[in-house]
């Protein structure tokens, strides 16, 4: 025979469980429990952050309505606060960035005539290229009147100024070149001038060195000369060519003559102005007394035929000319001149002094050489 029996619940037996069934009640108990405490736990925490992401929202809303308000601690730049379109216009004109956002900001930013005004204005400031930043805050962003087509009609006006500008700076530019070169040339033509002025002075000195010089040499000639004279004619000359004793005028000596002729040649036909006329006819006189040291015997020398082209080219037309062959020997004689009687120590001091007189040197020749 087998016997059933109903086992109970934990729920059944209530208070009267005792031993594992109440450990097994008491343990299932506490876990139940301690399960919805987390979750009551998690619900409180998901309601608070639901509430602060809530108040997030609504702070974040009445911020966004709120002006926008801009706080930098370095300065904050002030590109947004002027109109780029103004700013590319005063860049295309040469202007840098900075320059033009600076002059745009603060002259209100309507117009790019008044920030070019600020630009001439202050271009020479120490800080003129350096950026301009906003320190603290700026509620708003000054707004343009001026329109799009407005503006590029003006900024098309400015450049045109810029332009005009540019030209009559160059013009300027140009007229200041010519000032310049104009005073360089007239100071170099001083200078030229002030320098040909001093080689005309040099030259002239020369000249004057020169005549003193030649002067001197023709004196000791003339001295040897009258000591030959006194010899010849056996009387005492003096200095003046006068006879020693007794009143009387003495008539110039040949080679005074020969130097007179030669100056007064000179003078009629100045080297400067008449060098061929010099040159041809002082040329014809160094052949005549050339030939006639050369060879004195050959009278093929001693005569001069008047219808001679070269004499009466070079030395007939010339004024003194003839005074000279006189001077030196030769005598007149209807169709020729002739010498009859040579001096030697004449005809070398002539031939001296034309060879001075071409060559522009220092007479130095001297009786005392010739012989």
């Amino acid at each position: 025979v087998f016997f059933f029996f109903k086992q109970k619940t934990a729920y059944e037996i209530a208070q009267r469980l005792v031993g594992s069934e109440m450990c097994i009640r008491d343990r299932y108990q506490r876990r139940v429990h301690g399960i919805y405490q987390d979750i009551m736990e998690d619900k409180v925490e998901a309601k608070t952050e639901v509430k602060e992401e809530g108040k997030k929202e609504e702070v974040k809303k009445e911020e966004e309505k709120k002006p926008e308000v801009k706080s930098f601690d370095q300065g904050m730049s002030i590109s947004g606060f002027v109109k780029q379109a103004l700013v590319e216009e005063l860049k295309d004109l040469g202007f840098s960035k900075n320059v033009s956002e600076k002059a745009l900001y603060l002259t209100g930013g309507l117009s790019t005539d008044k920030a070019i005004e600020y630009i001439e204005k202050h271009q020479n400031d120490a800080d003129f290229e350096e950026e301009l930043r906003i320190v603290g805050q700026e509620e708003e962003k000054p707004k343009s009147t001026m329109s799009d087509e407005d503006a590029k009609k003006k900024a098309k006006e400015l450049q045109e100024l810029a332009r005009k500008k540019r030209e009559e700076k160059d013009k300027q530019l140009e007229r200041d070149r010519e000032i310049d070169r104009i005073k360089g040339a007239k100071e170099l033509s001083g200078v030229k001038e002030k320098f040909e002025e001093q080689s005309m002075l040099r030259e002239a000195e020369n000249r004057k060195k020169e005549k003193i010089e030649t002067e001197k040499e023709l004196r000791k000639m003339e001295e040897q000369l009258l000591r030959d004279k006194e010899a010849r004619f056996g009387k005492k000359f003096g200095a003046d060519g006068k006879p020693a004793s007794g009143p009387g005028v003495v008539e110039k000596t040949p080679l005074e003559k020969a130097q007179s002729a030669v100056t007064f040649i000179k003078s009629i036909y100045p080297p400067d102005r008449h060098p061929d006329i010099l040159e041809n006819c002082f040329g014809m006189f160094k052949a005549y007394l050339g030939n006639l040291l050369k060879d004195p015997k050959n009278e093929k020398f001693r005569k001069i035929n008047k219808e001679n082209k070269a004499y009466k080219e070079r030395v007939a037309t010339v004024k003194g000319g003839i005074n000279f062959l006189k001077a030196v020997g030769f005598e007149d004689k209807e169709t020729i001149f002739e010498i009859t009687k040579i001096d030697e120590k004449l005809i070398q001091a002539a031939l001296a002094l034309l060879e001075q007189t071409s060559h522009h040197h220092h007479f130095t020749v001297s009786y005392t050489h010739l012989r």
